[in-house]
């Protein structure tokens, strides 16, 4: 797994090898990999604000394999 972070310590990226389908039934091991943009903070807890994730992280065909797609809009510690 290879995690990247900017020069304040915020994760921008991370990638790695998963499990998952190579097409006609076929399954294997293939790039995965999330890019994190922006942050919230809240009582010294940080998190990303915008995150997308998928398969074929890092190749051309990376925006046909993303599946997850979140925005956190608020941040509040309960």
């Amino acid at each position: 797994m290879t995690v990247t972070v900017d020069a304040d310590g915020a994760l921008t990226d991370l990638a790695m090898r998963r499990w998952g389908p190579l097409g006609r039934k076929a399954f294997g091991e293939r790039p995965f990999g999330a890019t994190f943009d922006g942050e919230l903070t809240a009582d010294g807890l940080r998190v990303p604000r915008h995150v997308t994730a998928g398969y074929d992280h890092g190749t051309e065909a990376e925006a046909a394999g993303v599946f997850i797609r979140w925005t956190v809009d608020d941040l509040r510690i309960c």
